[in-house]
């Protein structure tokens, strides 16, 4: 995993993972907005919310459990820090 230029390293593998998919994602469907506008400025004012949809991020979800990895050490954060939320 490549590390951000920006903010803290992932506090988990799979955590840095999505980060990584999500990232590549961005700046491929970035690049194809380039190709056919060829324009930074025009790219930018567009409507992004589209850019990745619900589809694509569980793509990347399937992708990161069908390779064994799971969000356990996470769930068990969660479960320490909110036990309200779980049952006993």
């Amino acid at each position: 995993m490549k590390q951000a230029k920006w903010g803290k390293p992932a506090a988990t593998e799979v955590g840095g993972l999505w980060r990584e998919k999500v990232r590549e994602l961005v700046n491929k469907r970035t690049e194809e907005l380039l190709e056919v506008h060829n324009d930074w400025n025009t790219i930018v004012n567009l409507r992004t919310m589209d850019l990745i949809t619900t589809e694509d991020l569980k793509r990347i979800d399937e992708e990161i459990l069908s390779s064994g990895r799971r969000y356990d050490w996470s769930a068990q954060i969660s479960r320490k820090e909110e036990p309200h939320k779980y049952k006993n």
